[in-house]
């Protein structure tokens, strides 16, 4: 199985073309509250995972895969994915490792994402 692309750009280049096609502030906005809310979700995932609540742990973890999908973060949602299969499936063992892997594609996913936005439009 091949691993997923780090970062899609044609999902966000479809959500700049639902707004303005190059006014980008619209998307930037939304990029702004993923961001914010990924904190918190990043957060609470790690308090679940480190207190082996497996319910909060898928449900952090679906969150974070919704959000990212919707972002084109592609491995991020995969990795967000893999968390939340192992959490409902009970298999407690490499959530923490997959915790690790999902914030690591997270920073390198922003800067691919905010390297996007900021390129110019024609």
């Amino acid at each position: 199985m091949n691993a997923p692309l780090l970062f899609d750009p044609s999902t966000l280049a479809m959500l700049l073309e639902l707004e303005d096609g190059n006014d980008p502030s619209e998307v930037q906005s939304i990029v702004e509250q993923f961001r914010e809310d990924a904190a918190g979700i990043f957060s609470k995932l790690a308090t679940a995972i480190a207190t082996n609540d497996l319910v909060a742990t898928a449900a952090q973890a679906h969150s974070l895969k919704g959000g990212t999908s919707q972002l084109g973060m592609l491995q991020l949602a995969e990795i967000a994915g893999q968390i939340e299969v192992n959490a409902r499936n009970q298999h407690p063992e490499p959530l923490v490792s997959l915790l690790d892997s999902a914030q690591a594609s997270y920073r390198v996913s922003m800067t691919a994402l905010d390297a996007f936005l900021a390129a110019p439009r024609g």
